[in-house]
């Protein structure tokens, strides 16, 4: 069972809300800040069962979801859990992704309750909100620009809009660089990168151009093998994995070593419960792990000398009185292993009487820090408690003093010198007796020699035990170089973290803090300040609940905890800076605080963007109330089929345009077809599955324009619907989105403007076909009686009735298109062969420019071969036009992907960006300088898109003002 302080250290090293409860009444052991804010509780609420800390949630099932995991054992998790809190006093809904997870002891006894949440609130109201406002925006904006000037204030808010958006985005993007972890986020579906910080890519290798791209592709195979399966495993439980300490190797400095680290995998859900993706966090813990490794092999190290020299070791907490003995120094003592130790019951007890008064002063000299340095190394006399039985021993310690050389631990070493002190007795009475009886000496001299013998052997055994003493001395002064080498790894962790420390001296009410935390205060004097000092540059609005903070966890009854958000202003730079600071204050048996320390970390960026997300979020509903108001005024409908789903839904006017029955949403969209007019269906249906059809359009865009009859016996109405479907990015279509104007006025006009252009054109025919007969007569008589100025008049005056003839063709056949009678005769021909053809016309008639017919391979198409050569010569014959004398028109044929682009590329005066997208329009002409020589009436590339869109092909144009055009249309590929 894990110590209140490692459950504390546990949940404050979660990156995300957590807390651990204990016993079937619930009670909060350990919670971090992040589970507290999600509460709006204080560190107050330790110790506390978790209904009398957060009562709002008394009936809501928490408790007995907890009471099942603590009586069955078993892990409860939901993805989308829903609870009602107390947020700003007021009770609100909010969701969480939380889980119960059971915490075991030594036995395998459930003693408590981990549980961890993650707030979705935002993520359920505003993830698909968002993508569906993003849709409908795009959707509109094409749109309203036919709506008028009331509409163009609109679309420019709409802009502003999409900018913040974005900004946004990249606010987020470099949140996730920034994460001191390995972080990114990896599609469930085809396992592509969605998002990856440098950490991660780094981690696995690879650089930023992977992102975007499946696993299988960028890593090698069996490590994407591994992942894809885990992803696999994941997306199919819908489990998060956790792994620890796992061991990895990784490139550095192009070489191979060994890593650890923990990491996490945990699925992402869309609003239907789907695993959409898996988040990765993984956190390396390589130095940790072999920080562990060193401590413990320092400790075997240890046992090792103590086995090998068979010492002792003592240790006693002088501030606290607790004196600690291991087995060898108990057994020294005649202490039953069991028993506690106390330093006047067992130690000045366990004193021979005739060396008590010595050792103890030794041991007081030993604290006196200006008399012997805490150094403590005395040889005295034991008697055992057990069998009272007498041994010498040789005692050699430390002691360790604070700022104020007051002892506060006291560490050291004993060991049996019996033999050694039993040796040197026995010398000392030979030299005795030697003194007593030196006349006899000369008699007895093999005795002497004996004696002098065993003196020797004696001596040598002392010298061994020196030598042995000299080793454990030289051993422990490498574990303290090992501790120091802890220490400072610890720094540099620090250090990479960006995290400062400080540590508050309750007695001399001073901060001691490191650098990178005087930086936080804009500081860089001195390490250790009164506390004063540092209150006095917190920002004024701060320093009482900052104070009020640091006072309360110096209260026993706090816990000791401090975690708070707070401004500082730079006592040297000026700068406002915000900081997250936590620690934790330690006290005595009495309740009394003897040490506060913690760390401290600059959240002014976060800061800054929380408060730039809220502007944002306000921002969008106050664009959202702009849509409405935008869309009730062009009096809209809108639609959004779900394709996945098979779900269609339509707005209020939408159903009243097609007079469709009052539900939110629909599962089969028949009725809408039922209500198009029979002669315009097909057509509509052709536009819907080509904007459906992945690489049919080069955005699934959908614009078209059909008639309907929403009711029996109602008049034939007219809309236009505008709308976008959406792909996977494997090209499978996801929604098809957009709106829906009636334009019944709007065609009853135009079709009005039409019949009477087919009406005047076709009795502008008659007359110009009598005056094109009676100019002929005029040039034979003029050329007959040899009147050449009669004759060139007459032939001038034929061109220009030919001209006229050209111009009423056209808009007859404007007519016709608008009244759906331009028919197309299709058959199977080679497209190389209708090429040529034109080659061989442009011979005849352009002189003025060089045409290059590129090499055509054959490339049999079905189609109306007379309307194809049509729309070719007028590209030809615009180039020619457009285009300065003597410069070059390239015309090409290629084939790719079953279909067969023609192209005709000149070297003009191009088109601006801002008239491309007219330009094949009605009437459409683009207006300049350079257009007031040109003549023509923005016909021409009008026929050609309706003849091109009745084959089921495309249309358009790539040009660069100022160097020239390119003119292409597409059309399907034939067996």
């Amino acid at each position: 069972m894990l110590s209140t302080y490692a459950q504390e250290v546990m949940v404050n090293a979660l990156p995300i809300p957590a807390v651990i409860f204990s016993g079937p009444e619930h009670t909060i052991s350990a919670v971090n800040s992040h589970m507290l804010a999600i509460w709006s509780k204080e560190s107050t609420v330790i110790g506390k069962s978790l209904l009398d800390a957060v009562p709002e949630i008394r009936d809501q099932g928490f408790a007995e979801l907890l009471s099942g995991v603590y009586a069955t054992g078993k892990h409860y998790h939901d993805p989308d859990g829903k609870a009602e809190l107390v947020v700003d006093g007021k009770l609100r809904t909010k969701y969480f992704d939380f889980s119960f997870e059971p915490l075991h002891d030594g036995n395998g006894n459930i003693y408590g309750v981990l549980n961890t949440a993650l707030d979705i609130t935002e993520r359920v109201v505003y993830g698909q909100q968002l993508q569906q406002f993003n849709d409908r925006l795009q959707t509109l904006n094409e749109e309203l620009e036919t709506s008028g000037e009331k509409l163009k204030t609109a679309y420019d808010h709409l802009d502003n809009t999409y900018n913040t958006l974005s900004i946004a985005n990249q606010k987020a993007e470099l949140l996730l660089k920034g994460a001191p972890v390995a972080v990114g986020v990896i599609d469930a579906g085809n396992y592509k990168i969605d998002t990856a910080n440098t950490r991660l890519l780094e981690l696995w290798g690879i650089g930023n151009e992977s992102i975007g791209k499946p696993l299988d592709q960028v890593l090698p195979r069996p490590e994407s093998e591994f992942l894809i399966a885990l992803i696999h495993q994941i997306r199919n439980s819908g489990q998060t994995l956790y792994g620890h300490d796992v061991e990895t190797l990784i490139e550095r400095e192009v070489v191979w070593a060994t890593a650890y680290f923990n990491f996490v995998y945990h699925p992402i859900r869309n609003l239907q419960g789907a695993v959409i993706s898996i988040q990765v966090v993984a956190n390396e813990v390589t130095g940790q792990r072999n920080a562990k490794i060193g401590v413990d092999a320092a400790f075997t190290q240890l046992n090792l000398a103590k086995k090998a020299t068979n010492f002792g070791v003592f240790d006693l907490d002088v501030v606290n009185d607790l004196l600690y003995w291991d087995e060898r120094t108990r057994s020294i003592f005649g202490v039953d292993p069991s028993k506690e130790v106390g330093y006047s019951s067992d130690f000045s007890n366990g004193l021979h009487p005739g060396d008590r008064e010595r050792t103890l002063q030794a041991v007081s000299n030993a604290y006196n820090r200006s008399l012997t340095g805490g150094l403590y190394d005395i040889e005295y006399r034991v008697i055992d408690a057990g069998n009272a039985s007498i041994c010498w021993v040789r005692a050699v310690g430390q002691v360790y003093f604070n700022d104020k050389s007051e002892p506060q631990r006291f560490i050291g070493t004993v060991v049996d010198i019996t033999a050694a002190v039993e040796a040197r007795q026995k010398l000392e009475a030979s030299e005795l007796q030697q003194q007593e009886l030196n006349e006899e000496l000369s008699a007895i001299n093999e005795e002497l020699n004996a004696i002098n013998e065993e003196y020797q052997a004696s001596n040598e055994e002392l010298n061994a035990t020196n030598e042995e003493l000299q080793s454990i001395q030289e051993e422990r002064a490498l574990l303290h170089q090992e501790l120091s080498i802890k220490e400072e790894r610890l720094r540099f962790s620090m250090k990479a973290a960006d995290v400062g420390t400080w540590d508050l001296d309750i007695t001399n009410n001073q901060v001691r803090w490191d650098d990178r935390c005087k930086e936080f205060y804009g500081f860089y004097k001195d390490d250790v300040v009164p506390y004063e000092e540092v209150l006095r540059y917190i920002h004024p609005e701060d320093q009482a609940r900052v104070n009020e903070a640091v006072m309360h966890a110096l209260d026993s009854a706090s816990g000791g905890i401090y975690d708070i958000e707070f401004r500082t202003i730079g006592a040297e730079d000026r700068r406002l800076r915000w900081l997250h600071c936590s620690g934790k204050a330690f006290f005595d048996q009495d309740g009394n605080a003897y040490r506060f320390s913690g760390i401290a970390q600059d959240i002014t960026m976060q800061k800054g963007q929380a408060d730039e997300l809220a502007v944002t979020h306000l921002k969008i509903k106050e664009k959202e109330e702009q849509l409405s108001s935008a869309k009730e005024a062009a009096k809209l409908g809108l639609f959004d089929w779900d394709l996945v789903n098979k779900v269609y839904n339509w707005d209020a006017r939408f159903r009243d345009i097609f007079s469709l029955p009052e539900q939110d949403n629909f599962l089969d969209n028949s009725l809408i077809f039922e209500r198009i007019h029979p002669d315009d269906l097909e057509r509509v249906k052709q536009a819907v599955r080509r904007s459906q059809t992945y690489g049919q359009s080069t955005d699934g865009g959908y614009d078209i324009q059909y008639r309907i009859s929403a009711k029996d016996n109602a008049a034939e109405r007219w809309v236009r619907a505008i709308g976008k479907t959406l792909f996977s990015a494997e090209g499978t279509p996801l929604r098809f989105i957009g709106s829906v104007l009636e334009i019944t006025e709007q065609k009853m006009e135009e079709q009005r403007r039409i019949d009477f252009i087919g009406i005047v054109s076709h009795e502008l025919r008659s007359p110009l076909t009598s005056m094109n007969g009676y100019l002929q007569l005029l040039e034979r008589n003029a050329k007959k009686n040899g009147d050449d100025f009669t004759g060139n008049m007459a032939l001038k005056a034929r061109r220009q009735v030919d001209k006229m003839g050209g111009m009423i063709t056209g808009f007859l056949d404007v007519a016709r298109v608008g009244e759906g009678k331009i028919k197309i005769s299709c058959k199977p021909f080679d497209m190389a062969d209708l090429v040529k053809s034109a080659e061989s016309e442009s011979l005849v008639t352009i002189s003025t420019h060089t045409i290059i017919y590129h090499p055509v391979e054959y490339t049999p198409v079905y189609a109306d071969e007379d309307k194809i050569e049509q729309v070719l010569i007028n590209f030809i014959n615009n180039a020619v036009k457009y285009s300065p004398p003597d410069t070059t028109i390239n015309v090409s044929v290629k084939n790719s992907n079953g279909e067969v682009r023609v192209c005709v590329k000149d070297a003009g005066m191009g088109i601006p960006a801002k008239d491309i997208p007219y330009l094949f329009d009605r009437f459409y002409r683009v207006e300049g300088e350079h257009m007031q020589t040109t003549k023509g009436f923005g016909i021409g590339l009008y026929l050609c898109r309706e003849i091109i869109e009745l084959h089921g092909g495309k249309i358009g144009v790539e040009s660069i003002f100022g160097e020239g055009s390119t003119f292409w249309f597409e059309l399907p590929l034939v067996n």
